[in-house]
């Protein structure tokens, strides 16, 4: 477990500014979910970041809420981003589908 606590504190930061691949994401989200030591830090790397900007600006900082919001939130983007590939890799069978059939007709067209 200690190597997986090693990657989370690495990419905490990224995870942070939104800047983790999907696998990356899924990774720390469910690391996040299973460790509570890198719970805990990912709470404290909230606090001395978004908390203290938060703070600063007058707004209400409720750490265990604000912990919630972000690995829902996080959670959300990257279900959309997998559908969003999931539509992609579609398009991408579709577009080489409709090619070949064009490709079919061609040649059909050519043969006659």
């Amino acid at each position: 477990m200690r190597k997986e606590c090693d990657w989370f504190a690495v990419h905490t930061k990224s995870f942070l500014s939104d800047s983790l691949s999907n696998e990356e994401l899924e990774r720390f989200l469910k690391h996040a979910s299973d460790c509570e030591d890198c719970k805990k830090e990912l709470s404290i790397a909230l606090m001395i970041g978004p908390g203290m900007e938060k703070l600063e600006k007058g707004e209400v900082f409720h750490l265990k809420n604000e912990l919630a919001a972000v690995q829902e939130e996080a959670g959300l983007r990257l279900k959309k981003r997998k559908k969003l590939f999931q539509t992609a890799t579609w398009m991408q069978i579709l577009s080489i589908l409709a090619i070949a059939g064009a490709v079919v007709c061609v040649l059909i067209a050519w043969r006659t």
